[in-house]
């Protein structure tokens, strides 16, 4: 049975979703739902889908350029649009209003939500109303495993990819996360708690109900928390903790914990050989010092 955009206002499952245009179209069947991450989205759509967005993938666009990625949506008779406005919305081109236009004049469903939602929320109770839990499991996967590998190819999060990685696995959990040396000692974390980690004599070891590369234990405390050891080259391990503060964690929660493990994994592992090369080049530059071998 075709899941609807009325049948997800309805669900109140997000209270402070409201819908801002278009209230003769309801009907329209949710066939997939995405994040607009790129400004030419409409390439990668099939069709049918609702779009979540901000809209700063189109700051810098002129008006011209922005209405004809809207025609190209349309296009793909997109189910809808849930919108929430950036805190940077100020630009010369009212991207918004124009989206609202937009809208309304094709009677395509406009949904705005809280500057404070996160939109996988949203997403991993779609999906679950769309298809069955298999597939649900497969593309939440693939769309986790597109954004978080995107922190290490974005250039604005490249210098310190690791917290961009913490902050949008804790929005895509909705709990937050910590990363522990082996020492136990804190070296990033979503909250403003640093304090040493501690196991606990109740630590246990846990199997998550998906197929995985890594180990995870399970201990309970106030919160329910759940450590996974990274390794890196076999040299030292590094513990990331979700701690089960706001919601328990949900079988398409580890998809995303998965993703955000072996990423993390393979930017420490850049990381070290990176540091490796830098002490070697500065050994090679002492050596040749030394040795009088600049300058002749």
């Amino acid at each position: 049975m075709a899941y609807t955009v009325k049948q997800l206002l309805e669900s109140k499952q997000f209270p402070d979703m409201r819908l801002v245009i278009c209230k003769e179209n309801l009907n329209q069947e949710i066939k997939g739902i995405r994040i607009i991450e790129i400004e030419d989205m409409e390439r990668y759509l099939t069709g049918g889908e609702l779009l979540l967005t901000n809209m700063k993938v189109y700051f810098g666009e002129t008006e011209r350029e922005f209405r004809k990625h809207l025609n190209e949506l349309e296009k793909k008779q997109v189910s809808g649009f849930i919108i929430k406005q950036h805190p940077d919305m100020v630009q010369k081109v009212n991207y918004y209003d124009i989206l609202l236009k937009f809208c309304s004049e094709r009677n395509i469903p406009v949904i705005e939500i809280s500057e404070d939602e996160y939109y996988w929320g949203i997403i991993k109770y779609v999906i679950l109303q769309i298809y069955d839990e298999n597939i649900a499991r497969l593309i939440y996967f693939k769309l986790t495993h597109d954004n978080i590998s995107n922190m290490l190819l974005d250039g604005e999060n490249f210098e310190d990819p690791t917290k961009n990685i913490l902050f949008l696995l804790s929005s895509m959990i909705g709990n937050p996360v910590a990363l522990y040396y082996s020492n136990l000692t804190c070296c990033a974390s979503t909250t403003q708690d640093l304090s040493d980690f501690v196991f606990e004599k109740n630590v246990e070891k846990y199997k998550p109900d998906i197929v995985t590369r890594f180990e995870y234990k399970k201990q309970r405390k106030e919160h329910t928390q759940y450590i996974t050891k990274i390794h890196v080259l076999g040299r030292t391990e590094i513990y990331l903790v979700v701690t089960e503060v706001n919601m328990p964690l949900t079988i398409l929660d580890y998809m995303a914990l998965e993703n955000a493990v072996f990423t993390l994994q393979y930017s420490f592992m850049g990381t070290y050989a990176q540091n490796q090369i830098e002490k070697k080049y500065q050994r090679d530059i002492g050596y040749s010092l030394l040795n009088g071998l600049y300058g002749r």
